[in-house]
């Protein structure tokens, strides 16, 4: 019987092999990823289409809409119509931001949410689609500075992201002085959006 602190030398390999399996996506996974976004790019079997504020297409599929997105799915589970026309008109987005929030409903990611993170962030919360959502807030958390603080506390407000919205509070009331000398949209705020440096001085006040 070996005893617990006896390690065999194949121990470490049998634990990597583990750590290494564990670390990396199946094989599975990657190609339903990369043969879901191929069927987007290719409109192949489409059967809704998209309408975006530019007026321009994209063609989609119900069921992988709808299995994302509660909001859509509710769309096209009932007589609206949209489900009668299998047209959607998207009256708020462009069609390059509509663009990458598909590709991650499809394939869970998409290679320009880094750059768009500010523009796709509304798309996730209108429609619900709570991990795209997740992955935006994390993204804009990292670019809060001086310049972007009261731009993305107002973003994070209006899109229901309490965790962005509670790191740009934080980020102000620790610069104070220093922000609203250097922020003139931050001061913009005390007509535009009073509320939020109300809430603001409250955690201020209950800090100290």
């Amino acid at each position: 019987m070996k005893r617990p602190s006896e390690v065999s030398p194949t121990d470490d390999s049998d634990e990597q092999q583990q750590l290494t399996s564990t670390s990396s996506p199946p094989a599975s996974a990657t190609s339903l990823s990369s043969d879901l976004a191929d069927l987007l790019n290719a409109s192949r079997l489409s059967d809704v289409t998209l309408i975006t504020k530019d007026k321009q297409e994209l063609k989609a599929h119900k069921a992988i809409l709808g299995a994302r997105s509660p909001v859509f799915a509710s769309m096209f589970e009932t007589d609206m119509i949209e489900q009668n026309q299998n047209i959607v008109r998207i009256e708020d987005f462009e069609h390059e931001v509509l663009l990458e929030a598909l590709k991650y409903i499809y394939a869970g990611t998409t290679e320009r949410l880094d750059e768009l993170a500010g523009e796709i962030l509304p798309v996730a919360e209108k429609y619900d689609i709570r991990p795209l959502k997740v992955d935006c807030e994390k993204l804009l958390e990292e670019r809060i500075d001086l310049d972007s603080c009261a731009k993305i506390l107002v973003l994070a407000d209006t899109c229901n992201a309490e965790g962005l919205k509670a790191a740009a509070e934080s980020f102000i009331i620790e610069r104070g002085g220093e922000i609203m000398k250097a922020n003139e949209e931050l001061q913009l705020l005390r007509s535009s959006h009073p509320h939020l440096l109300g809430d603001i001085l409250f955690k201020l006040l209950e800090s100290k």
